[in-house]
């Protein structure tokens, strides 16, 4: 997809940023605070997707008709005459489109017939002939593409931590984490740094919602008191986050402790994040002793003297999970080196930092939600940062953004090196904690415009109503059951809900490749009734999108638009 249109759905979120002044705001206006702990997640919408439209230009049989290639990469090539089963190339990136007829059959081509050729990374070619077509051959490709981008060695991808396996499901976006970072607020500055992390999860299921939980650990931590070190246990409890433990300079003593938490279960799992920020190889946490027990009784238990990060959950889910960035200067896992007790511990050994600086900006008389054709306004402000890597020559990334209510920032970011790709959305939480609650039945309607398409243009598809699971900020679809559409088309919905914004995606269910759609939205106030005065209540969720969706006769069509959603009992 192009990727002018792949960011078409976030221009909205970002018109405060492109036209706000860049000077402080003025002191009458207050300014956002955003000092405390934040939340980064950056990811991709269309990591590597290119579109080719193949067209007729001359007709005839086969040595005689001709066909043009467009690409939305500008791999352009032709006018090629076309010879049956002789490869011809789609540009100059490896690879080729075949002609053939049936036995006894020939290529018969006519002038204006089309044919559409999606590539994405590490998935088949998709073919699709428009439905005006009277053109009698079939169509194939061959090759393999060879003008992907890879990411960037020192780019926000690379830096940041890949979701657990119970968010991760197949089709979702590709989406990394940056977590509990300590940012510091001076008027309309702000600072901070991020230093390496690595997350050990640990996955609770072996309780019911309203069970009493105690997690016990030993841990150690030997800490440079120069550098930006802290070691976070975060545990993920039905919608909302609950801090375990949080260390960082001077507090990491170097001390062996031992800590219990007891809380009471809000859903039949959880998830337990062990969180190493550590900076340099001066900087080692140990972990070990870990033991859950549920209502006074002990379920699990692991001093790690099996030598590994042992699952008893079977071949398909984990007990523990090692997540590490794509660029790794430290290290973590298992080790003999220096263990609490016994033969074993976890350890987590440090490696390099990031510095973040920004400022916030005043956002003029911009209202996001009027862009969305609701009827009220906000006062919204813009943000401007950077992430910089001292390493490796250094690498700096540029996120612009918009502050929503309720703490959460919605935006894009760009890497500054050519030759490899570094650019995106992002969406961040400031001092999350207790999350809205969209774990309800959704009706949810889209109205959008289809792009190359055949006969579809504009066009209203209504979603089957479902309910989606969520886990703190995370909410998805249930993996083996598929969100359908009023044609039957499935879906798999992935999605992160911060302050008043949330983002989700949804994937073609069957294929469970990026051929998928992005959505953005904002959740609505409830309004306010007074004196028996009569409101028209908004949607729940409205937002805009751009993407992939299945219409008609099973085509798949980048699209463009806006959508709703209604929760019960406001419709």
């Amino acid at each position: 997809m192009n990727k002018k249109i792949a960011l078409a759905a976030l221009v909205i979120f970002i018109v405060p940023v492109f036209f706000a002044c860049n000077d402080a705001p003025p002191r009458e206006m207050q300014i956002t605070q955003v000092a405390g702990s934040w939340d980064i997640a950056v990811f991709q919408q269309n990591p590597a997707t290119t579109n080719y439209l193949v067209e007729v230009t001359a007709a005839g049989k086969s040595g005689t008709a001709k066909v043009k290639i467009i690409n939305d990469k500008g791999d352009n090539s032709g006018p090629t005459t076309v010879v049956s089963l002789k490869p011809i190339p789609l540009g100059a990136c490896g690879v080729n489109v075949i002609f053939s007829a049936a036995p006894g059959d020939t290529v018969d081509l006519q002038n204006g017939d089309r044919w559409s050729i999606t590539l994405a990374q590490g998935d088949p070619p998709l073919v699709q002939a428009y439905s005006d077509n009277t053109s009698q051959g079939a169509v194939s490709v061959l090759g393999t593409y060879t003008c992907w981008q890879g990411y960037c060695p020192g780019g926000l991808y690379q830096t940041g931590i890949p979701l657990p396996w119970d968010i991760k499901q197949a089709g979702a976006i590709d989406e990394y984490d940056l977590s509990m970072i300590d940012v510091t607020q001076a008027d309309a500055n702000f600072t901070g740094t991020i230093s390496e992390q690595k997350v050990l999860s640990l996955f609770l299921v072996d309780h019911l919602a309203g069970d009493t939980i105690q997690l016990c650990y030993q841990q150690q931590a030997q800490s440079n008191e120069q550098d930006a070190n802290f070691f976070r246990v975060r545990l993920v409890n039905g919608n909302r986050y609950e801090t375990v433990e949080s260390l960082s300079v001077p507090n990491l003593t170097n001390a062996s402790n031992q800590v219990c938490y007891k809380f009471s279960a809000q859903a039949i799992d959880a998830r337990v994040d062990f969180i190493f920020s550590l900076a340099d190889f001066d900087n080692i946490v140990w972990l070990d002793s870990v033991v859950e027990n549920v209502n006074g009784v002990q379920k699990f238990a692991d001093d790690f003297e099996t030598g590994d990060l042992h699952n008893d959950l079977g071949p398909t889910r984990f007990r523990w999970q090692l997540r590490l960035p794509g660029q790794q200067n430290g290290d973590a896992g298992v080790s003999a080196v220096r263990p609490l007790q016994g033969r074993y511990s976890f350890r987590a050994l440090g490696g390099r930092t990031m510095d973040i600086s920004g400022s916030i900006l005043e956002s003029g008389n911009n209202s996001l939600l009027s862009l969305l054709g609701v009827n009220f306004s906000m006062n919204l402000q813009g943000v401007f940062l950077r992430i910089y890597e001292n390493f490796r020559n250094g690498y700096l990334s540029s996120l612009s953004g918009t502050f929503l209510p309720g703490s959460g920032l919605l935006g894009t970011f760009t890497g500054e090196k050519p030759g490899c790709l570094d650019q995106g959305q992002f969406i961040a939480a400031i001092n999350p904690s207790q999350f809205s609650n969209v774990s309800k039945l959704w009706t949810m309607t889209i109205n959008g415009q289809a792009q190359n398409c055949g006969d579809i243009t504009n066009f209203t598809k209504t979603l089957i109503p479902f309910i989606p699971l969520q886990k703190a900020d995370r909410f998805y679809s249930d993996p083996n059951i598929p969100v359908r559409d009023a044609d039957l088309a499935a879906y798999q919905l992935n999605g992160r809900v911060m302050g008043a914004g949330l983002y989700f995606s949804l994937g073609d269910f069957s294929r469970q490749d990026y051929r998928n759609a992005l959505f953005y939205g904002i959740i609505t106030p409830t309004p306010d009734i007074q004196n028996g005065s009569t409101v028209t209540a908004l949607p729940d969720i409205v937002g805009t999108y751009t993407g992939w969706l299945v219409m008609d006769k099973d085509w798949r069509c980048q699209s463009t638009g806006t959508f709703t959603v209604n929760f019960p009992g406001n419709q």
